[in-house]
């Protein structure tokens, strides 16, 4: 019976030992300072008189970073499942989640203060002064043996903490990388009220739906008449020829055609206004579009660079939002030693397609600039092309930004779903933010922006600005003059890039870089500003002409090592990983193998160099040397998918979001496991994004273009 006794209190102790390895040191343990229920919670917390105490080891977790069972603690009736964390507001690091049962009178801040007295600095006074005498209160030396509370206390129970006591002090080792104040979240966290701001958006949504429906309506009438012959000058050429029907001015339109009937021809007849702004939304034509191939383009390789980059930020963000400070691992060792594999940094190297797409921006941006300046000898006015810009990006952006800040919320419940419920909160005050595309410097923490996924449309904006003035009036003046200053602000950007890093000394595993390198546009403009550069040899400097006509082992060996150079820059992490670690001392030991000035030089020049590989690639391409690597980027498919790669830019974290935070427990990677939330949030991302383009994104563009003169 003793036996018994001192393995069910032992038990007790491990649970709270166990989940003490999520508290902070930072913390201090004033029992005062919390609630007037706190000591209610405590006793009935330890209380063998209503099972309490058995109730709570059966549905806490006893394993770091899990949450327990989730479902049994709501099921109990009189407890609630709280889970304690370090994520808001940590700067970086190992963050643990840890799931506890509590009884249900214990507030939030009674279930942190009272974990957080746990920590190593004041276990052994919260353990005699608040725990025992809570649990002896409860307890029948009768029921073991005669022997009182104390003594077995002390003979059973004090040693075992001590040592204990000793391992969660190594494991909050990991304070020295993230040391903030631990805090509790209890209930599911379920949405109940239905605000103005969601009533607003569920009213958009309804008339877009109507817009649809109306569109589909005159769509079918116009198509009946041109079928029938009547009516037919009520369509648009351009549309009659995208649907394969006889327009206005086709000569085979109708048998009895006023030209046959010795009558003058009528005009085409162009539908009113307000009639063609609601046919902006008819999902047939949207369709059509997406799916409408341009022909021959000399830029067609462009469109496999981009749909293949979403892919590969897709892939690398499926394990980013796994990570301790989204979900987290119950075999985060396991996880972290994968990092570490030569066939993980073709993941990791996710990051520098962030790249690819500003190189695209910025040689887009210039070649159509200047291709319609040799047109017609002059520029279009600056606010004008900004504004237009701005009109092209932010429909789209504004409706994913506003349904996912008032609807998504009420997507679901859980023990993580407070999560994004917090990080929804910041779309909610500061998603204005986002549509001045302002976002990467205010708020100026990462984790406080709304869609902080969305810092890279605040940057391209900033860099098409640039582009703008970089075009004019330096460009159309000084094409060389123009070279040059973009030459030199690359190397302005790579040294900001590298004075950065090497005075705050950031690694590749170090937290801090986000804020400070990775979302500001001093250091990120290198790549689009290489595409500028692109964009002025192909137009000045070659002429829009294969410089190795004759010469074609010139064009492949160049794009060999234009090859060969992205993969040096997707693996040469690799050397920096070092060897796997196996305990969190190792974890918090580990800053990789490189000293501050090699990660200063990988920081300055990877994006550069990335950069300038893709420029050979796509310069040989556009020039018809680029062999089976054109081939390969210019697939028909690739071009539908580059369309779509602005909606599934916005709503892929949206869905990652959503299904990681309705898991009810953390995360146990295995590689197919990897694979499968990979393959499937690919999928939902561009079936999503197609019912964006089609009713959102496209729809948005035909109106400015019906508003705006040409």
């Amino acid at each position: 019976r003793t036996r018994a006794w001192m393995m069910t209190a032992s038990a007790r102790v491990v649970l709270v030992l166990a989940l003490a390895t999520a508290a902070a040191l930072a913390q201090t343990c004033d029992v005062n300072s919390g609630s007037g229920s706190f000591m209610k919670c405590v006793n009935t917390t330890f209380s063998l008189d209503d099972g309490m105490i058995f109730k709570v080891l059966a549905a806490s977790s006893i394993i770091p970073n899990t949450i327990g069972q989730y479902e049994a603690c709501t099921d109990f009736g009189d407890t609630q499942h709280c889970v304690l964390d370090d994520v808001f507001g940590s700067t970086g690091g190992l963050q643990l989640t840890q799931g506890l049962c509590m009884p249900a009178i214990c507030s939030p801040t009674d279930v942190a203060l009272f974990w957080s007295c746990m920590d190593h600095a004041n276990v052994g006074y919260f353990l005699n002064n608040t725990i025992l005498p809570a649990y002896c209160r409860s307890y029948n030396p009768v029921k073991h043996g005669g022997i009182n509370c104390t003594t077995h206390w002390k003979m059973a129970i004090l040693p075992y903490i001590s040592a204990i006591s000793d391992g969660i002090y190594k494991a909050t080792y990991f304070g020295q990388l993230a040391v903030h104040q631990v805090g509790a979240h209890c209930g599911d966290s379920e949405v109940n009220t239905w605000g103005a701001g969601a009533v607003i958006m569920l009213l958009v949504c309804s008339l877009l739906a109507v817009l649809v429906i109306t569109a589909e309506i005159m769509d079918r009438m116009d198509s009946n008449r041109a079928a029938s012959g009547e009516g037919e000058a009520l369509l648009d050429p351009s549309e009659a020829d995208k649907r394969g029907l006889p327009s206005s001015t086709s000569s085979a339109s109708s048998i009895n055609s006023d030209e046959q009937m010795g009558l003058p021809r009528r005009k085409p007849r162009r539908d009113p206004l307000l009639r063609s702004m609601i046919k902006a939304f008819s999902i047939r034509n949207n369709f059509a579009t997406l799916l409408k191939k341009e022909g021959s383009r000399s830029l067609g390789c462009l469109d496999g660079m981009r749909a293949i980059s979403m892919l590969w930020i897709i892939l690398g963000h499926t394990g980013n939002f796994q990570l301790p400070g989204f979900v987290g691992f119950d075999n985060f060792y396991f996880y972290y030693n994968f990092m570490k594999t030569f066939a993980f940094q073709g993941d990791f190297a996710a990051n520098n397609c962030v790249d690819t797409f500003f190189f695209l921006s910025g040689m887009l941006t210039f070649y159509v600039l200047a291709r319609k300046y040799q047109k017609t000898g002059r520029t279009a006015p600056f606010p004008l092309v900004v504004i237009l810009r701005f009109l092209r990006l932010v429909p789209l952006i504004a409706f994913v930004l506003y349904f996912y800040a008032y609807i998504v919320e009420h997507f679901s419940k859980g023990p993580f779903w407070y999560r994004i419920v917090n990080e929804i909160s910041h779309c909610k005050n500061l998603g204005w933010t986002n549509l001045l595309f302002i976002n990467n410097f205010y708020p100026s923490h990462y984790p406080d922006q709304c869609m902080p996924w969305t810092w890279y449309l605040a940057n391209d904006m900033q860099f098409f600005i640039i582009g703008l003035l970089i075009f004019s009036p330096l460009y159309t003046r000084f094409p060389r003059l123009a070279l040059v200053v973009s030459i030199l602000l690359t190397l302005f950007s790579m040294s900001m890039t590298g004075y950065i890093t090497y005075s705050r000394e950031l690694t590749l595993s170090s937290g801090g870089g986000q804020d400070r390198t990775y979302d500001k546009p001093y250091t990120r403009a290198g790549p689009f500003l290489i595409g500028i550069i692109t964009a002025i040899i192909y137009i000045d400097l070659l002429k829009q002409k294969s410089p190795f006509t004759g010469k074609r082992w010139i064009a492949k060996s160049l794009m060999g090592l234009a090859i060969v150079g992205l993969l040096i820059m997707m693996y040469v992490t690799y050397d920096f990983w070092g060897k796997p670690v196996h305990n969190i001392v190792e974890l918090g030991e580990d800053k990789g193998t490189w000293d501050n000035l090699s990660n200063t030089m990988f920081a300055m020049l990877v994006r550069p160099l990335w950069t300038v590989c893709l420029s050979i690639i796509t310069l040989l391409c556009i020039c018809g040397d680029g062999g089976v690597v054109n081939w390969f980027l210019t697939l028909p498919f690739w071009e539908p998918l580059g369309k779509l790669t602005f909606a599934a830019y916005l709503v892929h974290p949206i869905i990652m979001r959503v299904t990681y935070y309705s898991l009810y427990n953390t995360i146990h990677f295995t590689y197919i496991e990897y694979g499968v939330y990979y393959v499937s949030f690919a999928a939902m991302a561009y079936a999503t994004a197609v019912v964006l383009f089609v009713i959102v994104e496209q729809p948005a563009a035909t109106l400015v273009g019906l508003l705006v003169p040409k």
